[in-house]
């Protein structure tokens, strides 16, 4: 991985110039750790970052604001957002996978629901509507 490197070879010399002591830079992390109690804690920290990822997306964040007003199908999210069905399921996958979003079978019709617990937890869509008043 040839582009790997060359950021490695970029980031040594950083580090080997960097003049703070180790304990210093201890010292802050347990300050990081103390004022944010999810940094200790690898697996919370790992299922907010998947978290994150999941939602890290316009058409995704779409989603959200969709399935937050009411449960709906495949086709009627593909319809709402005028996007490939292809598209659509990527985007509905990783949420699923990333657990922000529940898939219901009924029959034919595959529906969806938010994960409110989730969505309430990180405030996703209110941090949302506040970015776009500002």
């Amino acid at each position: 991985m040839q582009g790997s490197e060359g950021i490695m070879s970029k980031l040594v010399p950083q580090f080997a110039l960097s003049k703070r002591k180790p304990e210093e830079l201890r010292s802050i992390a347990k300050k990081a750790r103390a004022n944010h109690p999810i940094l200790a804690d690898h697996e919370e920290l790992a299922q907010r970052a998947r978290f994150f990822q999941a939602v890290g997306h316009e058409v995704r964040l779409m989603i959200l604001g969709l399935l937050e007003v009411e449960e709906l199908c495949f086709c009627d999210i593909i319809k709402a957002l005028q996007a490939p069905p292809s598209t659509v399921a990527h985007h509905l996958g990783m949420l699923e996978d990333a657990d922000v979003i529940t898939r219901k079978e009924n029959g034919k019709f595959t529906s969806f629901t938010l994960r409110n617990d989730l969505i309430t937890k990180h405030r996703v869509l209110q941090q949302l509507t506040g970015l776009m008043k500002e």
